[in-house]
């Protein structure tokens, strides 16, 4: 079992410092933990402009998989058939 996209919410605010509009998507994801009896609830937020931004608005909600590289950033993100 892997990584399931539950829900995906386009976000804006501005950011607290510089008041610059800050835009991007909220990936609702759920994944099995070994600490969590049943399945974890994650949000993962992906910035516009960032590589996978485009992809990641565009998946299709279910199963998929999420490359992940140094400190936890994502590299790739692909919706995965069944």
């Amino acid at each position: 079992m892997g990584i399931t996209l539950i829900g995906k919410q386009m976000v804006s605010f501005p950011d607290q410092k510089t008041g610059q509009l800050i835009e991007g998507v909220k990936l609702h994801m759920t994944a099995p933990s070994d600490n969590v009896s049943g399945l974890s609830a994650v949000t993962q937020f992906i910035r516009k402009g960032h590589v996978v931004y485009d992809t990641a608005v565009a998946l299709p909600l279910g199963d998929i998989e999420i490359d992940y590289g140094f400190r936890g950033s994502i590299l790739a993100i692909r919706s995965v058939k069944k």
